[in-house]
């Protein structure tokens, strides 16, 4: 009886040792990718235009730019420009889904009022389909 004890503490001490192995396996292989072992995906960190006036004077376009992390593992990045703050589909005015490579986004500095607000969102979208949070930042175009 003893002998078979002993030996089902140690299949139940290997089987914990292979389960923990494969857990922190999936979660290395997810910190090398990049992703950590949960679905939480952070929003991309916006640079420029970000909450703050934007001067377009004598320029042709404007860049939108943000800090880019997880290229290798980057399907495309979500990007929507609406007019004001309001983020819903009456006041959108562009939706492109934009490459890793795609980098920074210009948009016509024609497409702008002078004195208006404009919004722009921004949401990663990896390979395998899953999606960072959402960015968001608000701008006012003046011309000086």
């Amino acid at each position: 009886m003893r002998g078979r004890l002993k030996q089902l503490t140690i299949f139940c001490f290997a089987l914990l040792l292979v389960s923990l192995f494969c857990v922190k396996g999936s979660y290395a292989r997810g910190i090398m990718a990049g992703m950590g072992s949960s679905e939480f995906m952070p929003a991309p960190t916006l640079l420029s235009p970000a909450t703050e006036d934007v001067d377009i004077s004598g320029k042709d376009a404007l860049e939108f730019k943000w800090e880019r992390g997880f290229l290798g593992t980057t399907g495309y990045f979500d990007f929507r420009l609406y007019k004001g703050y309001i983020t819903s589909e009456g006041s959108l005015m562009l939706k492109e889904r934009y490459g890793a490579a795609d980098y920074p986004i210009a948009v016509q500095a024609s497409n702008f009022e002078l004195g208006q607000v404009y919004t722009w969102v921004l949401r990663q979208v990896f390979n395998d389909g899953r999606k960072s949070d959402k960015a968001s930042s608000s701008f006012t175009v003046i011309r000086k």
